[in-house]
């Protein structure tokens, strides 16, 4: 039974025509040859064209659902195919026009094939700017890890033995005043901001957990949140606040200062350490990604 082949370019016609004329809203066109040709026609057209020898094979359908799938074809799409051949998929007379029509059962189930994969595109779209949007969350995470692990640097290497070397009356004077100096939104902003993306990481490393180098994105979101901000709150925000309270001029500010040093710093250290490896670990994963091709 012949076929009434069709060219690209009037089915770009069709195409131009639907989209810039009126009257086309819920339309359905088909467009087909000027003849009716057999495949063995076909091919001859085709060898004509080319200069070179080309035959034409039938084989049975047994065979074409054997073939398809070695040639990476997704399963619906054989499915598909294999429907409108078996069906009155496609119209067996040619058309010196346009018509609405109403496609037989093969042509439906590829319509149905095609609307599922719009939606599958669409669903693909939104997955883009998710990961579009956790892109950017790491990056802004490994920053602010970053941004926060400097800071903490310099006080555990550098202000805190330069306070350790006044006077205790100075020495606690001067801590005092940085300790009620440092709540500003500049610091906080950065400080708790960052634990804040951190907890977005967690949940989307949790979500995200079989994609590669996910297990250093949940480890660099909880290290931060572990080793820097429940530390900090645990102990040494309390020693602030015991400082705070303490008189600079009297003995007993002086002892809370001598053991004030030693204690905070260490645990500023663990603080600074934390929030570098978060930044690390946020890094790390990223560039996993990069070199599995996902980025």
């Amino acid at each position: 039974m012949g076929e009434p082949f069709v060219d690209v370019n009037d089915i770009a016609d069709v195409v131009v025509a639907a989209l810039t004329e009126d009257g086309h809203v819920g339309q359905l066109y088909e467009v087909t040859g000027p003849r009716l040709l057999t495949l063995t026609q076909a091919v001859e057209e085709i060898a004509r064209a080319a200069s070179r020898e080309i035959r034409y094979v039938p084989i049975s359908i047994y065979q074409f659902t054997t073939l398809l799938p070695k040639q990476d074809l997704p399963p619906d799409c054989v499915a598909a195919d294999l429907s409108v051949r078996r069906g009155s998929g496609w119209p067996q007379c040619p058309s010196n026009g346009r018509r609405p029509a109403r496609p037989g059962p093969g042509a439906r189930g590829l319509l149905r094939l095609l609307t599922r994969r719009r939606r599958q595109r669409r669903l693909g779209g939104c997955l883009m700017i998710i990961d579009e949007f956790l892109f950017s969350l790491k990056l802004i995470t490994a920053l602010g890890c970053g941004l926060v692990a400097g800071i903490l640097y310099a006080f555990s290497t550098s202000v805190m033995k330069a306070l350790g070397r006044l006077p205790a009356p100075q020495g606690i004077a001067a801590m005092q005043s940085i300790n009620v100096a440092v709540i500003n939104p500049l610091f906080m902003g950065a400080f708790f901001g960052t634990a804040a993306a951190c907890v977005l990481v967690v949940v989307f490393s949790l979500l995200k957990w079989n994609e590669a180098g996910t297990v250093y994105l949940l480890s660099g979101g909880l290290i931060y949140l572990i080793g820097t901000i429940l530390v900090t709150m645990a102990f040494n925000v309390p020693r602030n606040n015991a400082l705070a309270a303490a008189d600079p001029q009297s003995s007993g500010g002086a002892r809370l200062w001598a053991g004030y040093v030693t204690s905070w710093t260490a645990w500023s250290h663990v603080r600074t350490a934390s929030a570098l490896a978060a930044a690390v670990g946020e890094r790390v994963e990223t560039n996993l990604r990069r070199f599995s091709g996902i980025y």
